[in-house]
């Protein structure tokens, strides 16, 4: 009964510890130099000016949904990324949708 208790403690803590934010990761697999960023209300340019325009390979969403676009201000291309089925990319690999260090302005779903 520890073992469960001190496992459902650990998975409430980091939902609250990262509640309204994502991490970006440099490489595939969540790997190598990462930010965390709140998810805005809006449209952010939060990629870009934490000079990590372009450079993103995965994400964590810690299940919430937000949209990466390829350019400033939520302009070109812009993926979903979800907890549910209706991704257009894959977490893991950005280069799954030829996503691959392109991202450079976030928005909520």
């Amino acid at each position: 009964m520890k073992p469960v208790l001190t496992l459902l403690f650990f998975t409430i803590l980091v939902a609250v510890t990262y509640a309204g934010r994502f991490h970006l990761y440099e490489n595939i697999d969540q790997q190598g130099n990462r930010i965390a960023l709140d998810i805005p209300q809006g449209c952010s340019n939060s990629v870009r000016d934490y000079h990590f325009n372009d450079m993103a390979s995965s994400i964590n969403t810690y299940g919430q949904c937000l949209i990466l676009c390829a350019d400033a201000n939520c302009q070109g291309r812009c993926v979903k990324f979800s907890a549910g089925n209706d991704n257009q990319c894959q977490h893991s690999n950005f280069g799954a949708c030829q996503f691959n260090d392109q991202a450079s302005s976030v928005k909520n779903c």
